[in-house]
């Protein structure tokens, strides 16, 4: 006797696919992957049962989906590694938090497309961006502190060390503890220059 893994349907004269699934499982399966396959960033949405679906031609959109979202947290990567200013380096961590999501999304519609889990690799890229964003600020103080160092007069000196602070400011409550630590010590160094 055939049973359904995902509604437990089960029967004498009850079919399942390759997957477990019974025929009305199957076809939702289907439907949240085409719209996955049409927008990764919103809910499933609910299609009519009037069209016809391509489980191939589904497929093949889902993974151009997937490789385009790879693409894009590869690159956010590498952007917030290399950046120096925090508004590119918050924005791109909010972009792969998105992208991140949406991978999430498709697990839970199909979680035999993956090989690790996306809930698991976005708790690493998390860690990963801390240390990141250490890296961002502890390079944009550099070059605040090389800016200070070519100028002549205590005002100049002054005004750079000032917009610096407002800059942490500004992005304090985006920062994560360990950036917290890092900008603090530059604090107390700026603060030097506006006595």
């Amino acid at each position: 006797m055939a049973k359904c893994k995902q509604c437990g349907k089960s029967g004498l004269f009850l079919r399942v696919d390759k997957r477990g699934l019974c025929p009305d499982c199957a076809d939702q399966r289907l439907k949240a992957l085409r719209a996955f396959a049409a927008n990764p960033y919103e809910g499933v949405l609910v299609l009519g049962k009037s069209t016809k679906l391509n489980e191939v031609s589904i497929l093949s959109a889902v993974s151009d989906q997937h490789k385009n979202i790879v693409r894009i947290l590869t690159d956010s990567a590498k952007i917030m590694e290399n950046t120096k200013d925090p508004s590119t380096f918050y924005s791109r961590k909010e972009i792969a938090r998105r992208e991140f999501l949406a991978l999430v999304r498709l697990e839970k519609i199909d979680p035999s497309l993956f090989s690790s889990s996306p809930a698991e690799s976005y708790s690493n890229f998390e860690a990963v961006a801390g240390d990141s964003e250490s890296k961002m600020w502890a390079r944009a103080f550099e070059g605040t502190v090389s800016k200070i160092g070519s100028l002549k007069t205590d005002r100049a000196k002054a005004n750079a060390a000032s917009k610096y602070l407002e800059m942490l400011d500004q992005y304090d409550s985006k920062m994560s503890p360990q950036a917290v630590k890092v900008v603090s010590a530059h604090r107390e160094m700026l603060r030097a220059y506006l006595s």
